[in-house]
């Protein structure tokens, strides 16, 4: 009996089987290693490319409760414009301006807070571009309470 098996053990596995049961040919997980390696590039690639206008977009966000709390708490549209030029200028987003992008808006009820800005995104190593439009909203109620509404 162990004659047997010492003979069994020595032989080579034949060529159709890598001689363990349920493993692959060779070059099967190859592919699939190098099919998933592009989809992490291809996913890496993207956030570079859109990532800081999405991070700028939260950032606004942010910014614009900020500003009409800020009108909310100090009762002048002096202060929530203020506040709004601090935020820009403490987040670096420096290509939004408060006098270009946002309106604000006093009502019985609340202090509303909007900002519209548009974003050409240039794709790595092209001319091409997409152009993102964002829009931001905050209200203040009387009672300080912000409500904030947003499109990417």
């Amino acid at each position: 009996m162990l004659a047997i098996d010492a003979q069994r053990s020595s032989r080579p596995p034949s060529p159709r089987s890598s001689g363990r049961p349920g493993r692959r040919r060779r070059g099967e997980s190859r592919i699939v290693s190098l099919l998933l390696l592009g989809l992490i590039a291809f996913a890496g690639l993207l956030a570079y490319t859109f990532g800081p206008a999405f991070i700028d977009y939260m950032n606004m966000k942010e910014v614009i409760k900020a500003s009409s709390l800020s009108w909310y708490a100090k009762q002048t549209e002096q202060s929530a414009r203020a506040r709004l030029d601090e935020g820009l200028t403490e987040k670096e987003i420096d290509y939004i301006t408060a006098k270009d992008a946002c309106t604000f808006k006093e009502s019985a009820e609340e202090y509303v807070v909007a900002c519209t800005w548009s974003l050409d995104v240039y794709y790595p190593g092209t001319e091409y571009y997409k152009t993102l439009d964002f829009w931001v909203s905050s209200s203040a109620d009387r009672r300080g309470v912000a409500h904030l509404e947003s499109s990417p």
